[in-house]
């Protein structure tokens, strides 16, 4: 070894340490900086949800103590009016609480104010009910709980509620953002000092030795270091979503089974009570039950898109369950048909079924939920005095399903789009039916056709309706008869290749 190379590698070998003891330092620095920021967003993300949690409290205090005092003055159970004390309590400290929390912004401390303003009104209405009520005068109980002052009470509040809820939501979103933002901030510094200091460390190597082999093993390094980051990124996305799932499973749904379960019980006594109520009471509680009703329904409704949230997440996660079993498809189509037509009992719904047995293999609740979907589009996009035909055909090695009414139909630019998620044709008018939904049901259902080996697709001419099918791969069931033939007129399609007719 010579004087210049010996020179050469303490050189080396000092710029080498004193780079690395600077980048290190640096990203000390940097990463203490970093999760100092990280631990304030998190602050301020907790006291957002905790805003979020106590404006959902209120909300849910509000109903139960409207629910209770419009419990008590229909079936005079004391039950009522003591979840109306107990619900009254919970408004009046989630109201003062919401003055206090930090997780409110201050454009919104005007409703917060509102809401401590408005709530002591509104629950004493309620109370003057039940003192009416108390008092021997149901009707008139009942016409004052369902005056124009109060109705305007409530749905003020809850507008309220709901916008400030909607603002927190904003907030809490804008927060996560954040706070994913200064994680990745996190990882990008720890990554970038990370190579530095292994590049520093294989130059001194590299000086040291000049070995080929020093040079792959770091390569090395870098690749499992790399690994390591996409294995850890997507474990992160894993959680997330789970937690999500668990989020819509548990925040969502158990509030609205305990709501539609109370609504029916409502409901159950409504009627009860209106069968043996006197003649001048009779018609008090009548006017209740068309509200129970409507509840209900804007249940259902609640139910219906908070099942295609959970589902779209699960599509998007590979995690949708599939169940199948061999069976006719005939009878499970028939079934739905007979559903729609009891929700629509002024409506027509024809059903064109083979006379043999369809033998499919599938998941037969996924399947109705496709079917269930396609009607309820079809009657939702079309007059109620037009009717909606269903026909089931055989092609081959495929069963084809297709559901025609005579609504609008779908401009040709729309017609591949209406099957991406959360996407809703514009310019296409409900005939009948809510309008309510995230753009989900076709999503759903194309996957849920794809999983099953078939394909889905749509006929249309602006102004001639829309006819929606879906095929499935035929089963053979072990001694069944033959499939019946393909009817006259019926032709092979597949996704690329749409059926017409």
């Amino acid at each position: 070894m010579t004087t210049r190379d010996s020179w050469q590698r303490k050189s080396g070998f000092a710029l080498g340490a004193s780079a690395m003891a600077l980048t290190l330092f640096l990203s000390i620095l940097v990463i203490f900086a970093v999760s100092i920021g990280e631990q304030r967003q998190s602050q301020r993300i907790d006291a957002v949800r905790a805003s979020l949690i106590t404006l959902t409290d209120l909300h849910a205090a509000v109903d139960e103590a409207e629910a209770g005092v419009y419990d008590y003055v229909i079936s005079g159970d004391a039950s009522g009016a003591q979840l109306y004390q107990d619900a009254r309590l919970r408004v009046s400290a989630d109201a003062r609480q919401l003055a206090t929390l930090q997780g409110i912004s201050a454009s919104a401390r005007p409703d917060v104010a509102r809401i401590q303003r408005l709530t002591p009104t509104y629950l004493d209405d309620l109370r003057h009910g039940i003192a009416l009520k108390q008092g021997g005068q149901t009707a008139l109980a009942t016409q004052w709980l369902g005056s124009g002052p109060v109705e305007r009470e409530a749905h003020t509040l809850r507008d309220i509620i709901a916008r400030l809820q909607a603002e927190v939501n904003d907030l809490l979103r804008s927060q996560d953002v954040s706070a994913e933002d200064a994680q990745r901030l996190l990882t990008i510094v720890f990554v970038i000092t990370t190579i530095i200091d292994l590049v520093s460390f294989a130059a001194i190597l590299t000086l040291i030795r000049r070995t080929v082999t020093l040079r792959e093993q770091f390569a090395q390094e870098r690749v499992r270091a790399e690994e390591r980051a996409r294995a850890s990124a997507l474990d992160e996305t894993n959680r997330r979503m789970t937690d999500f799932l668990g989020i819509a499973s548990h925040e969502i749904r158990t509030p609205l089974t305990s709501l539609k379960i109370g609504l029916q019980l409502a409901a159950r006594e409504v009627k009860r009570a209106s069968a043996g109520a006197r003649p001048r009471n009779a018609a008090g509680l009548a006017s209740v039950g068309p509200l129970l009703d409507r509840a209900l329904a804007s249940t259902a409704n609640l139910e219906r898109l908070t099942a295609d949230l959970v589902d779209a997440t699960r599509i998007e996660t590979s995690a949708l369950m599939m169940r199948p079993t061999t069976q006719s498809l005939a009878p499970l189509i028939a079934d739905c048909v007979a559903e729609q037509r009891l929700y629509h009992p002024g409506r027509t719904i024809a059903l064109d079924a083979p006379e043999g047995e369809v033998m499919v293999t599938i998941d037969a609740d996924r399947i109705r939920q496709v079917i269930t979907n396609y009607l309820i589009n079809a009657l939702k996009f079309s007059d109620e005095e037009r009717p909606v035909e269903v026909r089931i055909t055989m092609d081959g090695d495929n069963a084809m399903v297709r559901v025609r009414d005579e609504g609008p139909g779908i401009p040709a630019e729309e017609r591949d789009r209406i099957w991406d998620r959360f996407y809703r044709a514009p310019g296409i008018a409900h005939k009948t039916g809510s309008s309510e939904g995230f753009g989900l049901g076709l999503y759903i259902s194309r996957s849920i056709i794809e999983r099953h080996g078939g394909a889905v697709g749509v006929e249309s001419a602006q102004g001639q309706g829309s006819t929606f099918w879906f095929t499935l791969p035929l089963a053979v069931a072990p001694n069944a008869p033959p499939a019946s033939p393909v009817r006259p007129g019926a032709a092979t399609h597949d996704s690329s290749n749409p059926p017409q007719g």
